[in-house]
């Protein structure tokens, strides 16, 4: 029989994010769970959707009661738990199917609470936090960390040893009911409460476990508040003063020193420093001078002093007190972009160099054209995505009201992958991603792709390939021209060869009452926005029927255009003309009805240097994930780039 899990969600006004969030706890794996929802005096529609949920699932019990704060609310929850064990939730973030699960298996007899590393969810973009090492805390390590469960040696942010969140552990209810108990005498505490409820943690349990994680714990960066203006600065200081001498009372209470009270004065401060460094530096100079003369904050300095940082820690905390803000703010925002395009100098003259060595000056200019397009293709959007729109309406426009005739346009089975060498040839990590296709779409016809065959799929106009062979067409735009006219011609699905797939993810199966379809994730709607609207396709991952209106268009567009203007004038061209064809809703509006998944296709990238971590499979299976085919192998073996792309065949295409 499983043991039942109280997960305590505190909740005031949080109606844009409560679906999410809920519905993650019903697709929990681990079943026995009491789901306990404290609606916090709401005023938007929280209260509507709590009740809503309640009705679906019985697991669900919710509660209204006068607004009274976070640290109130969470009290409540824990009051009115009956689980064996405890686990919070905050509504705007959300946790994956297995994250109780995980918790559940790690619990031991001898101790009170386990707790994990995490995952970031800045607008879609995931970035983990771990913990510094697995290892369970009993006796005299346990006793010894409620010393330093906030400060860190090594470091000038929050302690990784356990962190301190009440949100990335699960408790056993008995011992979070004592820390309730002398928790509610911190009610007025509303910036930096976690780092009381831990210390009175860590006080009451007899041991923890920490995992390295990351656990499914998915903290929505995205909702921080900035505090921005003279009022919400002050308030800030004043509640991290109620903190400070919140923890220091408990500190003196208990005869232990008062570093962390300290520590956790200059941690809220920082969080201050840093937003205001980054966005109002009329506020951050009076800031940057006002800390100079604030007493805890100096002694929270003179505290450091004991401890061994790295050299880029020591500028932060002791550069401040010696230089001049405009020279601290330019040196911690500025001078690393100053550089940047320095090194960007020298690299052009290297490539300007080696391409006249290797190619003549003609296509040297193609080449460096094109290649300061790529160095700059984000900020050309905004400018670029008018200019496409207004040049090429006319040909779209041309086929409005009209859809594709499924009919006439059959479903098949092809899916085409393009490296212009040649796969002999092409990047281990390339291969790789192929082997990946070759698994995940073994019922399809995989067709390799390059400068030997792609005639036989093709009928591109003439005057562009002869353009491209003397490089007035970069392989980046020709490899677009390509996958469309290929799914005009033979129907099924384009995939870069840098896509890595850990799971099945095939685009045919949805094109029974679609033209065309592709992947819409977490982040790329950040990528592009025009006039209200945002992209919802990944032009690297694009399927269609043979002969669809949608492809058809977008290949005229594209042989039209450069016939008109010799020139494909932009980095993102593509993405620019689907935007486009968005905007005027051709084929039925076809690019509002592709597939979504919850996910960042660029995880595996950041992560193939770090350590192999087996908790990062689940990210990686969520959506393929977009590599670099020039990422550079690791040195280390025990690397993520050496478990997946290195070993592929072994590790994965034989366990996956």
């Amino acid at each position: 029989m499983e043991e039942k899990v109280s997960i305590v969600v505190p909740i005031y006004n949080q109606e844009k994010y409560l679906h999410k969030s809920i519905q993650s706890l019903l697709n929990q794996k681990y079943q026995n769970l009491e789901m306990i929802l404290v609606n916090d005096g709401s005023t938007d529609s929280s209260l509507c959707i709590i009740e809503d949920y309640s009705k679906r699932d019985r697991r669900i019990k919710f509660y209204t009661k006068p607004n009274g704060g976070l640290v109130d609310a969470t009290i409540y929850g824990v009051e009115r738990a009956t689980g064996e064990y405890i686990a919070f939730l905050d509504p705007d973030d959300y946790i994956g199917p297995e994250y109780i699960s995980n918790f559940i298996l790690a619990m031991e007899d001898d101790i009170d609470f386990v707790a994990s590393g995490f995952y970031r969810d800045n607008n879609g973009k995931i970035t983990h936090f771990q913990l510094k090492q697995d290892k369970k805390y009993i006796g005299d390590d346990f006793c010894n960390l409620k010393h330093h469960y906030l400060l860190d040696r090594n470091d000038i942010e929050y302690s990784n040893e356990i962190f301190v969140s009440r949100w990335n552990k699960l408790y056993r209810s008995s011992v979070v009911k004592e820390v309730i108990d002398q928790f509610k005498q911190f009610k007025d505490v509303t910036l930096g409460e976690d780092t009381i409820f831990t210390y009175i943690l860590l006080s009451k349990a007899r041991g923890c476990k920490a995992l390295v994680g990351p656990n499914e714990y998915f903290y929505n960066v995205g909702n921080q508040n900035s505090m921005m203006v003279n009022n919400s600065i002050q308030r800030h200081l004043d509640k991290t003063m109620t903190a400070f001498q919140g923890l220091r009372s408990l500190l003196t209470w208990d005869g232990v020193e008062e570093t962390q009270a300290y520590a956790i004065y200059f941690f809220e401060m920082e969080a201050l420093f840093r937003r205001l460094m980054n966005a109002d530096k009329v506020q951050f100079r009076k800031l940057y001078y006002a800390l100079r003369e604030d007493p805890i904050y100096r002694e929270a300095f003179r505290l450091f002093k004991n401890h061994k940082y790295p050299l880029t820690c020591w500028f932060r905390i002791f550069g401040r007190n010696y230089f001049p803000a405009f020279f601290y703010r330019y040196v911690r925002l500025q001078l690393k972009s100053d550089m940047k395009k320095v090194k960007s100098v020298v690299e052009d003259a290297k490539f300007i160099c080696n391409s006249l060595w290797k190619k003549g000056g003609r296509k040297t200019y193609y080449a460096f054209k094109f290649k300061k397009r790529r160095d700059r293709n984000f900020d050309e959007i905004e400018r670029y995505l008018p200019i496409i729109d207004a040049r090429i309406k006319e040909w779209i426009l041309a086929y409005d009201g009209e859809q594709t005739d499924f009919q006439k346009s059959p479903i098949t089975k092809n899916v085409f992958l393009f490296w212009w060498d040649g796969f002999e040839s092409a990047p281990r990590l390339v291969n790789a991603c192929k082997e990946s296709v070759q698994k995940f779409f073994n019922e399809c016809d995989i067709h390799l792709i390059d400068k030997k065959n792609y005639t036989q799929y093709t009928d591109i106009d003439e005057r562009i390939l002869n353009d491209f062979n003397k490089g007035k067409i970069s392989i980046q735009v020709f490899s677009d021209i390509l996958r469309f006219n290929l799914l005009k011609n033979n129907g099924g699905i384009w995939i870069d060869s840098t896509i890595m797939f850990l799971d099945r993810m095939n685009l045919i199966d949805h094109l029974e009452n679609k033209p065309i379809d592709s992947l819409e994730f977490s982040t790329s709607r950040n990528f592009m926005q025009y006039e209200g609207m945002s992209c919802s396709w990944s032009g690297y991952f694009f399927a269609s029927r043979k002969n669809s209106l949608f492809v058809n268009v977008v290949d005229e567009v594209f042989r039209e255009y450069y016939l008109k203007y010799k020139d494909y004038s932009t980095y993102f061209f593509i993405d620019m003309v689907l935007m486009t064809c968005k905007k005027y809703g051709l084929d039925g509006n076809a690019l509002d009805h592709t597939f979504y998944r919850d996910g960042d296709m660029s995880f595996m990238l950041r992560t193939l240097k770090e350590d192999y971590n087996p908790n990062f499979l689940s990210q990686y299976k969520r959506v393929p994930q977009k590599l670099a085919w020039g990422h550079k192998k690791c040195s280390s073996e025990n690397s993520n780039y050496s478990y997946y792309i290195e070993n592929y065949l072994v590790n994965i295409r034989g366990k996956t």
